[in-house]
């Protein structure tokens, strides 16, 4: 079915021009529809963290009731809580930049856009995100990029017609062969 071109897949009796109105609301009925699947996504993450927060909640009944077993008396409610930091980092200190440097000299001659250097680092690190999380990831692979080219590490390369994708590659062949390893 394509919208705005004035024809659907109806019966073959209804072979005319569609009508506007119902253009308008077979586009209003995909959108929710859409809605409706973008929805049923994020429930099911929810369902998945909520079985989380079960698991961890037994987690810490347990240790509650371990702190409970020694002879001195502590209340583990009034315990402050620690919240994870929000941006913790996808990799250990300093795999991200051996990362990229594997990346770099898998091909010496050619240089690589940000895309294909954080797509190559997630597959051999083994790291998954959603959508969103790579996004992030792509450009924490590009402020690493941007101090390896301040330390002179690496060249980057603008394109042709002047957007703003950059190509990256090692500054000095030689350097291909044992690249410093800078870290994170």
């Amino acid at each position: 079915m394509m919208f705005g071109e004035g024809l659907v897949n109806l019966p073959s009796i209804m072979k005319i021009r569609t009508p506007t109105t119902l253009c308008w609301l077979l586009d209003k009925r995909a959108r929710l529809a859409g809605k409706i699947t973008y929805i049923e996504e994020k429930l099911q993450n929810f369902a998945s963290l909520s079985e989380k927060v079960d698991r961890l909640r037994q987690d810490l009944l347990a240790i509650d009731h371990t702190i409970s077993l020694y002879e001195i008396p502590v209340d583990p409610t009034q315990v402050p809580s620690i919240k994870p930091l929000p941006n913790a980092r996808a990799l250990p200190w300093g795999r991200m930049t051996r990362a990229i440097y594997r990346c770099l000299a898998t091909d010496k001659t050619r240089a690589f856009s940000a895309l294909e250097i954080a797509t190559f680092v997630m597959r051999n690190e083994d790291v998954t995100f959603s959508a969103e999380g790579f996004i992030h990831f792509r450009m924490a692979i590009r402020r690493r990029l941007k101090s390896l080219l301040y330390a002179g590490k690496v060249t980057r390369l603008q394109t042709a017609n002047g957007r703003r994708s950059a190509y990256w590659q090692f500054k000095d062949i030689d350097q291909c062969d044992k690249p410093e390893l800078d870290h994170d």
